[in-house]
């Protein structure tokens, strides 16, 4: 019978007449069209129960309606329960397409008038917009029962929000938990997903409006409190917390339209920043990641240790496909590898980004993307290891990483990216030769100097002649993200 079920449906709903419900012994069977007038005969015998029999009446059209309630024990409780079934199928109908006539003639003598009013009328709460709605709960006049349909009719007709324009629907779920309150999602193939709060909220831009969202324990625990009670740490309420959480499942499983709208509404809203090793603290790196402490010596020489990267791994895997197109603006940062350890040409995950370059061309929004490229300075916080001294040939190492992946980038500006930018850190600066490797005459303008002077080569390689355009008419760089707060905290 569940097989018959969708059929059933249809056949009732899109009939000639609104759909009906008629007593049986399955939901399917609830949706009828229209019988001939002769096959009801409603009867006047008086009854006990809540639900009155039918009667015609000579100003009502004859034949409109099923035959009346009988006496039998808990007949109308067991016909209730049915119509709940049966409403609990309709909640799969298309909205805005069908016409519902609900009648359950009530005795409002009873004492249990209003409930059974109230229970007939509760599962119209699970319909979806209707074309059209009547719902009668007593052949005469009443009051109360009155207000009961009255109250039930605009659940039906209501104005949801799949209902709204869909313009509105996107403003109205930008005020959601889909966006972070930095407006930025970390990403890492270590870490996963995540917001970062900055390290330091007194320097950090927006520092006011972010505090509000986090951390609600440390300006609401009081020593007379019970408790802590977070809901980003605990599964808890409290008026108090307006902390920022992750967003549920629960906008993206209410339907497909909504779904589609969540998807839109996070992927454009939100900068997404993906680290290619581990987002905090982000100058760890493979293999010397548990010997940092205790590191005195140069780093070994080692290749890049995955196959792909973390990008790639995000682009292909993480985000759906179909979502690419909603991002608006993508950073990568990778973290201060050795010389050695930077991705070279020829390399397999080098050779997987380019595939992965090729791959997302004609499935982004070129001209509403902006991509930064970003390589993670040393960080006040890291280990000597970093700042051991390098030779010539190193920093030519790490300068033709730095040229491949401009060049697997170039592609897409061809496509008509929107903006570039790149932070990438001077790969000379701890070499003897440049006269920096010493820190007692490290010339920290001069570092800087040359790292404007490489930006600027960089971005204009990857956008050619629209370089221009990008800082033309007073126009800036967008902020750092607020890992570099983090990461520069004490630097």
């Amino acid at each position: 019978m569940a097989a018959r079920a969708p059929k059933c449906l249809t056949e009732g709903c899109s009939g000639p007449g609104p759909a009906r419900f008629m007593a049986s012994s399955s939901p399917a069977a609830y949706f009828t069209p229209r019988p001939p007038p002769s096959s009801t005969r409603p009867t006047d015998s008086p009854s006990t129960t809540p639900l009155r029999p039918r009667s015609l009446s000579r100003r009502c059209t004859p034949y409109c309606h099923i035959a009346g309630i009988t006496d039998k024990p808990h007949h109308p409780q067991r016909l209730l329960a049915q119509w709940h079934s049966a409403a609990a199928c309709l909640s799969l109908i298309t909205s805005g397409r069908l016409e519902l006539g609900l009648v359950c003639d009530i005795d409002p003598q009873h004492p249990c008038a209003l409930e059974v009013a109230r229970s007939a009328t509760a599962p119209l709460g699970l319909i979806p917009q209707l074309r059209d709605c009547h719902v009668r709960l007593c052949k005469t006049r009443d009051p109360r029962l009155q207000q009961v349909a009255q109250d039930a009719t605009p659940l039906l007709n209501r104005t949801t929000l799949t209902t709204l324009p869909r313009e509105l629907r996107l403003r109205i779920l930008e005020y959601t938990d889909l966006i972070t309150p930095s407006r930025e999602v970390t990403w890492s193939p270590q870490d996963q997903a995540d917001v970062i709060f900055s390290y330091d909220s007194y320097t950090a831009p927006d520092r006011q409006y972010r505090d509000q969202f986090s951390p609600c324990w440390e300006f609401y625990h009081t020593p007379r409190s019970v408790g802590c009670f977070c809901r980003r740490r605990h599964t808890a309420f409290s008026l108090t917390c307006t902390c920022w959480a992750p967003p549920g499942p629960a906008l993206f499983l209410v339907c497909r339209a909504l779904c589609r709208d969540a998807q839109l509404v996070f992927f454009s809203g939100n900068h997404f920043i993906v680290h290619d090793y581990k987002s905090a603290p982000c100058w760890v790196v493979p293999v010397l990641e548990e010997r940092f402490e205790h590191w005195t010596e140069p780093p070994p020489r080692y290749d890049y240790t995955s196959e792909r990267f973390g990008a790639s791994r995000f682009l292909r895997e993480v985000i759906p496909t179909h979502c690419l197109a909603y991002l608006r603006f993508l950073e990568l940062v990778f973290p201060l590898y050795p010389p050695t350890s930077w991705p070279q040409a020829g390399q397999p995950a080098m050779q997987d980004w380019w595939a992965t370059m090729d791959w997302i061309r004609d499935k982004i929004n070129a001209p509403g993307l902006t991509i930064r490229l970003v390589g993670a300075e040393v960080g006040g916080t890291a280990p000597d290891a970093y700042t051991q001294v390098i030779t010539m040939s190193d920093g030519e190492i790490i300068m033709e990483s730095y040229q491949e992946l401009l060049r697997s980038i170039k592609p897409l500006a061809d496509n008509g990216l929107a903006r570039f930018y790149a932070h990438l850190p001077y790969p000379w600066r701890f070499t003897v030769t440049e006269g920096i490797g010493q820190n007692y005459y490290y010339n920290w303008e001069w570092v800087d100097d040359r790292a404007r002077e490489l930006k600027e080569q960089a971005e204009r390689f990857v956008l050619g002649n629209r370089y221009e355009e990008i800082y033309a008419d007073g126009k800036e760089e967008p902020e750092n993200s607020f890992w570099t707060w983090t990461h520069y905290a004490q630097y």
